[in-house]
């Protein structure tokens, strides 16, 4: 358990520095709200969005935001070293193996033969502290404004004036800075923890994030435009306990995948209308989260669980379903793309 001491350490030396910078962050939101500071007349009468204003802000939180992940890889390659060095003493364990962590906990787990009761408990242990670093970085990532920024350098002259899209805009980040706090209650504690819910419209400021954040979503420096639609059954009524946060991360990740799924039916020379929809339902007492798109077609599904990085949104989702005993099940649907449902 030394072993597992010593990580942790250095682990929650990086949160603690990694809270300093979400607290950086959150005094950049508030400008966002300064009424007198975001707008400024266009010359001709016309209220229009502070560009540079917007664009400033958007480069302080940028830097804290890779000094976040940055210190998130180094606690991740502590553990990564930790895990070599427990396993290195099993002769069927190759030190090549884990060069990464693209790969199902599960089947690690069962592939080391002979592991002692302890060194057991310990790599298990480790692999829970790798999962929530990963969500951490999920949370990160909910802070970045660079999306929103895009799409205000985007606005067109009219755009730039019309009320209807400025108000919208402030309200995205009000959207964001409502995560933000969800975020730093996170950072507080290592340790995942569960709550009992009665419905699932908690997930809606979530998924209204997303909706907007893809709708100007940027691969390999190029702009894709793709909408996202969501809906609710009103009738799920089940009281439930959940690690909402690990339900959060899995929604992301797989829209995540949605949204590469599309990008690659796109750069087969496809042009068509990208499309998600996540829809959250009730059948026969059992919930279906089902992330669907129109992008390209994946016959062989299995390749999709391979440990490669192409890979990391779906062993990350697999991953996180293993430990809240949820099944997350594959389709490609032939002529309309992929269909990703984890089941609880």
């Amino acid at each position: 358990m030394n072993r597992i001491k010593g990580c942790t350490k250095i682990i929650y030396f990086y949160l603690d520095q990694i809270e300093k910078n979400i607290k950086n962050i959150e005094k950049y939101y508030a400008s966002f709200f300064m009424v007198e500071d975001i707008f400024v007349n266009d010359g001709s009468g016309k209220t229009k969005l502070n560009k540079y204003l917007f664009g400033k802000q958007n480069n302080l939180i940028t830097n804290d935001i890779l000094m976040m992940n940055s210190m998130l890889d180094e606690a991740l390659e502590t553990i990564r070293k930790s895990i070599n060095e427990l396993l290195l003493v099993y002769p069927n364990f190759g030190e090549e193996y884990i060069k990464n962590f693209f790969f199902e906990d599960v089947r690690l787990l069962e592939n080391v033969k002979g592991i002692k009761d302890n060194d057991h408990k310990v790599l298990s242990k480790f692999l829970s502290l790798k999962n929530r670093l990963y969500n951490y970085k999920y949370y990160v990532d909910m802070l970045d404004t660079k999306t929103l920024n895009n799409l205000i350098n985007t606005l067109s002259v009219e755009d730039s004036v019309n009320n209807v899209i400025l108000f919208e805009i402030i309200d995205s980040f009000g959207l964001q800075l409502s995560r933000l706090k969800t975020v730093l209650s996170q950072f507080e504690n290592i340790e995942i923890s569960q709550e009992k819910v009665n419905d699932f419209g908690f997930l809606i400021p979530c998924l209204e994030l997303h909706k907007r954040k893809v709708f100007s979503f940027v691969h390999r420096k190029i702009r894709h435009k793709i909408f996202l639609s969501y809906e609710i059954d009103d009738k799920i009524k089940k009281s439930r306990t959940l690690m909402i946060p690990y339900l959060e991360n899995m929604i992301y990740s797989l829209v995540k995948q949605s949204c590469l799924d599309l990008v690659k039916r796109e750069l087969q020379g496809v042009k068509f209308h990208k499309n998600i929809n996540i829809s959250i339902k009730s059948i026969k007492r059992k919930i279906y989260i089902i992330v669907k798109n129109n992008g390209v077609e994946r016959n062989n599904t299995v390749q999709l669980f391979n440990q490669e990085e192409e890979n990391r949104y779906i062993l990350d989702t697999l991953n996180l379903a293993n430990i809240m005993n949820m099944q997350l099940d594959i389709r490609s649907i032939e002529q309309e793309g992929m269909e990703y449902t984890l089941i609880l």
